[in-house]
C-alpha cells in the first residue's frame, strides 16, 4: 500500500537506511579494532622493559636522553657496553633542545655488527666529572632474525601477524572515521529523504493497556496540532494504523495509538500537510 507515498522515494529511502546501517557496523568494527589494537599496545609497554632497544644483526636503532652537564661537547659523553667486547658500537650524533620541556637533550644511535649473535646486552652513558648515579642505562637484546624478533614480542599483534599494534590502530581509526562520514552523509541524505516523504520516524514504542505510546521525530518538520490522526506506516509503506498526537516536546511527537499494532523503532508517521500544522517553538 504504497499509495500515500512516493514509491519510488520510499524505495530510495530503505535503500540509504540499509546502506547507513551496514556501513555504520563497519565504522563500529574499524573503530573497535583500533581500540583492542592500541589495549594491546599499551599492555606490551608495561609488561615490557623500559628504554628497551631491540635490535637484528646489522640493523640500528636511535636513542636520546638528558645532558647532565651545560655547554657539553662530545667528549664530555662517555658510553660503554656490557659486556665489553659486544658486538655493538654507540654512535653520538649531536646535541639538540627538547621539545616538551626545553632541556638539553643527546641523539646516538646504537648499531649491531652483522655476526652479532642473539643475546641480551647493556649501554652505560655517562658525562666526564659526573658521580656514577647520573649514569644512564639502556638495556639491549639482539635477536637472531625477524622471526625471533616477532615471536618474542609482547604484543599479541605484533607476535601472531607481525604488524606493529599502534600502526594498526593508526589505519583502522582512519579508515575508521573515514567510513564514518561517509555514514553521516548517509544520514543526512536520509533525513532529506523523510522530509520530502513528510514523514517523521519512531524512535521509542511503550506498550499499555489501551494502547502504544508512540514517539517520533519531527526532523524539523512541522508539528501537527495537538489532537490530529496520522497514519503509521512501516518501511514498506503497509499502514500499521492511526496514532492521535497528544503534543510536542523538544522536537519529539508524543502520540497514542489504540490496540496493539506492529508498531516499532523505524516506522514511519506520516505527517499532515503544513497547512494543518504548526511550526514548532
Amino acid at each position: 500500500m504504497e499509495e500515500l507515498l512516493d514509491g519510488a522515494l520510499l524505495r530510495q529511502c530503505r535503500t540509504t537506511t540499509a546502506n547507513q546501517r551496514h556501513w555504520g557496523v563497519v565504522c563500529a568494527i574499524l573503530l573497535g579494532v583500533a581500540l583492542v589494537c592500541v589495549l594491546d599496545g599499551l599492555q606490551s609497554l608495561r609488561r615490557g622493559e623500559a628504554d628497551l632497544l631491540e635490535l637484528l644483526p646489522g640493523s640500528s636503532a636511535a636513542i636520546s636522553g638528558p645532558i647532565a652537564v651545560r655547554n657539553p661537547v662530545t667528549s664530555d659523553v662517555q658510553a660503554k657496553f656490557l659486556p665489553e667486547e659486544s658486538p655493538l658500537t654507540f654512535e653520538l650524533e649531536g646535541f639538540f633542545t627538547g621539545y616538551v620541556f626545553g632541556s638539553g637533550m643527546w641523539r646516538g644511535r646504537v648499531c649491531a655488527d652483522e655476526s652479532a649473535n642473539p643475546g641480551r646486552y647493556a649501554l652505560r652513558v655517562a658525562f666526564r666529572g659526573l658521580p656514577a648515579n647520573a649514569v644512564q642505562r639502556f638495556p639491549v637484546r639482539v635477536y637472531a632474525d625477524a622471526s625471533a624478533m616477532q615471536e618474542a614480542s609482547l604484543s599479541f599483534i605484533c607476535r601472531y601477524l607481525g604488524m606493529n599494534p599502534f600502526w594498526l590502530a593508526a589505519g583502522c581509526c582512519v579508515a575508521g572515521l573515514l567510513v564514518g562520514l561517509v555514514v553521516f552523509f548517509m544520514g543526512h541524505r536520509r533525513l532529506q529523504q523523510l522530509a520530502a516523504l513528510r514523514c517523521g520516524e519512531v524512535v521509542m514504542v511503550r506498550r499499555e493497556a489501551q494502547g502504544l505510546c508512540v514517539w517520533c521525530l519531527l526532523y524539523d518538520l512541522r508539528a501537527p496540532a495537538t489532537g490530529t490522526c496520522c497514519t503509521v506506516l512501516d518501511m514498506r509503506g503497509t499502514v500499521l494504523g492511526q496514532a492521535r498526537v497528544n503534543g510536542v516536546r523538544k522536537g519529539t511527537l508524543e502520540m497514542f495509538m489504540s490496540g496493539h499494532s506492529n508498531v516499532s523503532a523505524g516506522c514511519l508517521v506520516l505527517l499532515p500537510s503544513p497547512c494543518h500544522g504548526h511550526r514548532l517553538s
